[in-house]
């Protein structure tokens, strides 16, 4: 697979999502840069154990990721945790014909919402405290499920790997 047929693909799985109003929704309902505050490391680590989450935590880059395999193709989801924002993204780390390092940002959602035409504003959520980024990150979670069962249904033989 190269850029362009991955690109093809993310386009016709963002298309079809069906919780992209939602989170266009969640984008705008908690957008607000002057409340928006990180998490820390042991927060992180509550978040993980609370929500049962089979991520990794790394702590330099403020970020939980899992990495999923589509046939030879790796992509990791990534989701941030210390900045007051979850601008979550997915990027391919190997397995491209071509060498290309593709990916969408969550940001990319809020463009295939039809109608919302303020969502060039509103493109990411952002938290305040710990109990608001658990609310968001449930909402998140059940997206990436979406995404992941619309990838593997373009993309065969998925297989996902916990590191």
């Amino acid at each position: 697979m190269n850029y362009t047929e991955f690109e093809s693909i993310i386009n016709s799985v963002l298309d079809n999502l069906s919780s992209k109003e939602k989170y266009a929704d969640l984008c705008k309902k908690s957008w607000n840069f002057d409340s928006a505050k990180g998490l820390i490391k042991n927060d992180a680590k509550e978040v993980k154990k609370e929500l049962n989450l089979d991520f990794v935590i790394a702590g330099t880059e403020k970020m939980f990721y899992k990495d999923y395999f589509f046939d030879t193709i790796q992509i990791r989801f990534m989701v941030p945790y210390g900045y007051g924002f979850l601008d979550c993204a997915y990027r391919v780390f190997k397995g491209m014909s071509d060498e290309s390092i593709p990916g969408f940002s969550f940001r990319d959602i809020v463009e295939f919402v039809k109608g919302h035409d303020e969502n060039q504003t509103f493109r990411f959520p952002m938290f305040k405290n710990i109990t608001d980024y658990k609310e968001i990150l449930k909402v998140i979670l059940e997206m990436n499920d979406e995404i992941i069962l619309l990838l593997s249904e373009k993309i065969p033989k998925v297989n996902i790997k916990h590191i």
